[in-house]
């Protein structure tokens, strides 16, 4: 537009036909010109690539000192576990989905898988330096690759990310199945993770947890598909419970799982102060807006995102309706087209269940549940396990629910089901008290 309007006043109806082509002309230049970089950036259309098309770009191009000193930027303000599932992780995958396009031999896909390889390894080591000493633990983990070297740098990278929750080992993706099973019956670990990078994990890793789990029938199998595409539900959906009791989609999820289940005592002392700072800051920006007219969306959004993570669900759900007004909805975990219309919500059996239940409504297995078995969204997305409880006024008065759900059975412990009601009470809390805030109309006339 700039352009069109520059040559238009410079040169009237003939630059204004003109001005299309001579933009091209100056981007083409400035491509092609180093010293005119500048007219490529002023009136090019390219998005600055983020920092994992970069450092992938980096590693392409053989310019390690490049790719670790983007690394290195990203790491002083953000977690090295975050990195890796930002950075490393999506490069993993850029790489393996150029090889199967035949877009780079494998010997080149795997010099960049070795160029990672060590690179983050120079990375943790310096960090180690600088950092205090791990906590000494006796639990231990086994990282198994669920097929190539890309899959084997991804448990390399989960070694270095669990090294305060357990004692980690990483197999070599060159074991058969015999290496595997006799590996692992010498370990005797607590836990064991197969790990795989999109996009053809998924089906080589369900073989893997298949294989261990005819070996290992008392296994803690925990599948790790490392994507961040994917909807963590659908990725459970496809794993079967008989061969990995937990699906989890980033090195941050396996993590913090893995906390819970290896440290269970641990794990409910300290979700108490964050799930409670967490509310607080909730609380607060409710006070702060319109729930039903003002950007409610993003608030209730961060919530059903932070109720999926404190339960560890993949999916999350607050339904809230101000009598005439309107229904709305807010989920974590579900894809769009499952949820086409907010007024839909209403009608779910199992929603209405709990809204008009005392406290709270657990179900560990809804498929055993009578009332619940034939239930159409249920069993169209693999929900397995129910947990929610109504937003009730202190009136008695129903404006809706919150719960969390899950494609496996499981059972959710008494300080999990107190946790549950009193997020509940929480956003019923700030609800009223906006309420309260906001001058009534005949006030408002009256004035």
């Amino acid at each position: 537009m700039i352009a069109a309007i520059f040559w238009t006043l410079l040169w009237g109806l003939p630059g204004l036909l003109l001005s299309t082509p001579l933009t091209v002309c100056l981007v083409v230049m400035g491509r092609q010109v180093p010293q005119l970089q500048f007219l490529d950036v002023l009136f090019g259309e390219e998005r600055i690539p983020p920092p994992s098309e970069r450092f992938y770009q980096r590693i392409l191009s053989s310019n390690t000192h490049e790719a670790k000193a983007l690394l290195d930027h990203v790491l002083t303000t953000t977690p090295r576990a975050e990195v890796y599932d930002i950075v490393i992780i999506p490069a993993l995958t850029m790489i393996e989905e150029a090889r199967y396009a035949e877009e780079i031999t494998a010997t080149r896909a795997e010099e960049m898988l070795q160029e990672i390889e060590e690179l983050v390894e120079n990375v943790y080591n310096l960090s180690q330096t600088l950092a205090s000493p791990s906590r000494v633990t006796e639990k231990t983990v086994v990282c198994i690759p669920a097929r190539d070297l890309a899959d084997e740098v991804a448990c390399q990278l989960a070694l270095q990310v669990l090294e305060d929750t357990a004692s980690a080992t990483v197999m070599s993706a060159d074991y058969n199945t015999s290496d595997v099973q006799q590996t692992l019956a010498e370990l005797e670990s607590n836990v064991v993770c197969v790990i795989g990078v999109p996009p053809r994990a998924v089906r080589h890793l369900r073989m893997r947890c298949h294989q261990i789990r005819l070996r290992f029938l008392r296994a803690v199998v925990v599948a790790c598909v490392l994507s961040s595409d994917d909807v963590l539900s659908n990725l459970r959906s496809r794993i079967p419970t008989e061969d990995a009791q937990h699906v989890v989609s980033s090195l941050q999820l396996l993590n913090e799982y893995l906390s819970s289940l290896l440290y269970p005592s641990e794990a409910q002392i300290e979700t108490e102060g964050p799930v409670d700072a967490v509310l607080g800051e909730t609380v607060q920006e409710m006070e702060r807006i319109d729930l039903f007219d003002g950007p409610e969306e993003g608030v209730f959004s961060r919530l059903a995102s932070d109720l999926a993570r404190a339960f560890e669900a993949p999916i999350a759900l607050i339904t809230v309706m101000d009598g005439e007004r309107r229904f709305w909805e807010a989920q974590c975990g579900l894809p769009a087209a499952s949820l086409t219309s907010p007024e839909s919500a209403r009608d779910l059996s199992i929603c209405s269940q709990a809204s008009f239940s005392e406290s709270s409504l657990v179900i560990p297995d809804v498929a055993e549940d009578e009332r619940f078995s034939q239930d159409c969204f249920l069993k169209d997305n693999g929900i397995r396990f129910y947990a929610g409880a109504p937003l009730k006024a202190h009136d008695d008065t129903i404006i809706g629910s919150i719960c969390v759900l899950d494609t496996r059975p499981r059972q959710l412990s008494e300080h999990q089901k107190k946790t549950l009601v009193f997020i509940a009470n929480a956003v019923m809390t700030a609800i009223e008290l906006h309420a309260d805030s906001i001058p009534d109309e005949s006030e408002v006339d009256e004035a």
